[in-house]
């Protein structure tokens, strides 16, 4: 996602630590896109379901400190995290590109190995749908995988790095700042075509400032859309700066979600 918001920075977990430790719990409406019905003689029917893209997810193990799969009815929270932001954006054209929620799978790991802390704890609001628990102790962020369907290609990206540079959010009554700068795509082969962003987010103000460092880089094929996220709290983190865990992640997961690469 200059830089995109998310609005709500995930749990740091410590692999082997039960998923509602580490990701963070949707607070507020979440943003999904709604699949039309079709008419057949006049009458409104349902459109068929889509197969659910978790066969496609790469594995919690192949993240670098390990990771563990979302639940299903938590899948909408990441995807307001990882893919939004939800709520109000102002201006309205800065909305991020969209994504199908049926289907969707998502895995979420630490970028680091520390312990688990269970203690309760809400982050504020960062552009996004969702809060996250205090961070566990020794950590600096989270890396994410979510695949979804896409009903648009990879140009809306274009259109959007092209006109939103800086934007706000408010969810939940707290008012983000979002700043985005396209990154170079990375190249995986095949058809399949890729977009980087990086995104820095602030909330707060003159009393006190949360800071987030996002950079997500994205795969999309026949439909298909694959997001890796790396996310750090902190003004010092460098949204710009792509990780060489956030990098293999990512081919682990084009890897999976399309092994014959388009």
């Amino acid at each position: 996602m200059g830089s995109l918001i998310a609005s709500t920075s995930h749990r740091r977990p410590a692999p082997g630590a039960p998923w509602r430790t580490r990701v963070p719990i949707a607070i507020g409406a979440l943003c999904a896109l709604l699949v039309p019905g079709c008419s057949v003689d006049g009458e409104a029917q349902s459109a068929p379901a889509r197969p659910s893209l978790t066969p496609r997810l790469v594995a919690a193990t192949a993240f670098p400190h390990g990771a563990s799969t979302v639940p299903g009815p938590g899948v909408m929270s990441v995807i307001a995290d990882v893919a939004g932001p939800a709520g109000t954006v102002e201006p309205e054209r800065c909305r991020a590109p969209e994504v199908v929620s049926e289907g969707a799978a998502a895995n979420v790991g630490p970028d680091s190995v520390a312990a688990p802390d269970t203690s309760p704890g809400i982050l504020p609001d960062t552009g996004s749908v969702g809060s996250s628990g205090t961070p566990a102790a020794g950590t600096t962020g989270t890396l994410t995988v979510l695949i979804t369907y896409a009903p648009a290609g990879l140009d809306t990206f274009d259109m959007f790095f092209a006109k939103c540079g800086r934007f706000t959010t408010s969810t939940a009554g707290a008012s983000s700042r979002v700043v985005l700068q396209k990154l170079p795509a990375r190249t995986v082969g095949g058809a399949i075509g890729t977009r980087s962003y990086a995104r820095t987010v602030t909330t707060g103000g003159q009393r006190g400032s949360l800071s987030y460092a996002i950079t997500t880089l994205v795969a999309q094929h026949d439909g298909v859309r694959v997001y890796a996220e790396h996310r750090r709290q902190g003004t010092g983190a460098n949204p710009q700066q792509i990780s060489a865990d956030l990098d293999t992640l990512f081919r682990r997961a084009v890897e999976k979600a399309w092994p014959s690469r388009g």
